[in-house]
């Protein structure tokens, strides 16, 4: 979804405005999460207590050793991380970086597609900041800088991100040149041509001839992630499709292709935006 709503507020600009795309890279993103912080932002998100109870048995006192060569070492205590391929894990992380997602959204910091808020679509550590703004996008990367500080993760300053996207590749790099880098803390941004998001390419040129195979397997997952895909698989196939378009067209699906829709529908449509 998140890929998706990349794509709807690209289709937004269409060219008539600047924007301003920051692809952020968490390093060791699952493995730095704080045990003692994950559990206060459960507790003050209302989880049932015995839920609560749970997850911190999953997490109080875990340790670990380190064998090499038929040698064990003394344990030692584990305090940060969550289980890598857990069930639990990626959830729990999407809580804990919750609060800043929220933060952005609530001082209105990114931009948004009519009355709808889509400045930092995302899904678990990938985390994409959109806006049209030189000086806002400077602010929601000091929100980001000063969440991670206080919760003990960083930000990759190389590994992430920024490129403009404008009318034309020509526009968009001579912009960048004459555009004061980003700051990350101390560290400066520099723009690139190309970033990738939720493993998709994202440039400052036409992206309709890339990406081809990647959006196919996109389109495949957003349409297995609605609980009624055979419906919707049954009007992929062409010929169901010609003699179903009416009630595509009008159907409330916030995941179908926004050329099904005019300007006013999509933007009174409800569109989720949480991952």
């Amino acid at each position: 979804m998140a890929a998706l709503i990349l794509s709807e507020v690209y289709s937004e600009i269409n060219g008539k405005d600047l924007l301003f795309i920051t692809t952020l890279d968490s390093q060791k993103a699952f493995d730095v999460v704080n045990h003692q912080i994950l559990l206060d932002k459960l507790y003050y998100l209302g989880v049932d207590i015995e839920y609560w109870d749970v997850i911190e048995d999953m997490y109080n006192g875990v340790t670990s050793a380190v064998k090499w060569q038929g040698d064990t070492s003394l344990s030692f205590s584990i305090d940060q991380g969550v289980r890598q391929g857990g069930i639990l894990s990626s959830h729990l992380y999407k809580q804990y970086i919750n609060e800043l997602l929220s933060e952005l959204e609530a001082h209105n910091m990114g931009i948004s597609i009519g009355n709808t808020y889509a400045g930092c679509p995302s899904c678990a550590d990938d985390i994409v900041l959109l806006s049209n703004d030189q000086n806002e996008m400077q602010e929601m990367l000091n929100t980001v800088y000063d969440y991670s500080s206080d919760h003990r993760f960083l930000i990759h300053p190389v590994k992430s991100n920024t490129i403009v996207k404008s009318i034309n590749k020509r526009t968009s790099e001579r912009i960048q040149q004459t555009t004061k880098n980003f700051t990350l803390g101390d560290n400066i941004m520099e723009f690139k041509s190309e970033t990738t998001h939720l493993g998709l390419k994202r440039t400052t040129s036409e992206e309709t001839k890339i990406n081809i195979n990647d959006r196919i397997s996109l389109a495949r997952r957003t349409l297995y992630s609605d609980p009624d895909w055979r419906s919707w698989y049954k009007w992929t196939q062409p010929k169901n499709f010609m003699q179903d378009l009416p009630s595509i067209r009008h159907s409330t699906s916030s995941i179908w292709p926004r050329n099904l829709k005019s300007p006013k529908q999509r933007h009174s449509s409800t569109m989720q935006f949480s991952s």
